[in-house]
């Protein structure tokens, strides 16, 4: 169970920012203490050699020492989900609950792992050698974000994301990489806190993801939102929002 009203970190994904969940969090948790943590390689936060999964959960350590709170509730998206479960991993004792939104926890094998690395390899050589709009326009054109595509706030997106520096998050989609990282699954299903799984119904990798979750954890807590996809928050902001609301009050001793 969770305390009253606890705090609540917002950890963004690839080549988001911290900006979009604090408008978010203004709007829908005004009633709670929150923070917005930045991965590195995004807006100004720099990136260097050492920076990894384990880097950035210390780093969201000192984040919460500094705001001085014990424990909080992370807010994870996509790769800040991921870096959430690694906190989680890392500092159980600081997390008092998780709310994953369209998160894959891991990869199960090393084979897995491999084809993971190469394909961000890949994907780094398009960011560096490609013109970044043109970039963002493959990138979106993924079927897991097919539905945003349809959206009006689908131009806000990518202004945005055209304000970030594409050789910093080169570095940042290759040493954050989920083929860096263990499957924390196993993890999450021993931790012992509230747990929230949010999807978009349209991201049928993230439903099957929470499907197997389910399957193998069957205390977790699930959300799926019809009509959206991968980016659900920005898709449905306000469906989002009560599911984490509900989440919340259902869990608050």
């Amino acid at each position: 169970m969770l305390d009253h009203r606890p705090f609540l970190l917002f950890i963004h994904g690839f080549m988001g920012s911290a900006r979009e969940f604090e408008t978010l969090a203004a709007r829908s948790f005004h009633d709670y203490s929150y923070g917005c943590f930045l991965l590195p390689g995004h807006d100004e936060v720099p990136i260097d050699s050492r920076t990894n999964w384990k880097t950035v959960a210390d780093a969201i350590s000192q984040y919460l020492d500094k705001k001085d709170v014990a424990q909080a509730v992370l807010v994870g998206y996509s790769m800040g989900g991921r870096m959430a479960l690694g906190m989680a991993h890392l500092h159980p004792g600081r997390v008092a609950g998780l709310v994953l939104t369209s998160v894959n926890p891991g990869l199960a094998t090393a084979e897995d792992r491999q084809q993971r690395l190469t394909a961000d390899q890949q994907l780094v050589q398009r960011l560096k050698e490609s013109d970044f709009e043109a970039f963002l326009a493959d990138w979106y054109a993924q079927p897991l974000f097919g539905s945003l595509q349809s959206k009006s706030v689908y131009r806000d997106v990518l202004v945005h994301r055209q304000a970030q520096n594409p050789q910093a998050l080169a570095q940042a989609a290759v040493q954050l990489s989920i083929a860096h990282h263990p499957d924390f699954q196993p993890m999450a299903g021993r931790l012992q806190k509230p747990v929230l799984l949010l999807t978009g119904g349209a991201d049928k990798k993230a439903v099957g993801l929470a499907k197997d979750w389910q399957a193998k954890w069957p205390s977790l807590r699930w959300v799926s939102m019809p009509h959206a996809g991968h980016a659900v928050y920005v898709e449905q902001p306000n469906t989002w929002a009560m599911a984490i609301r509900d989440f919340l009050l259902a869990e608050t001793v």
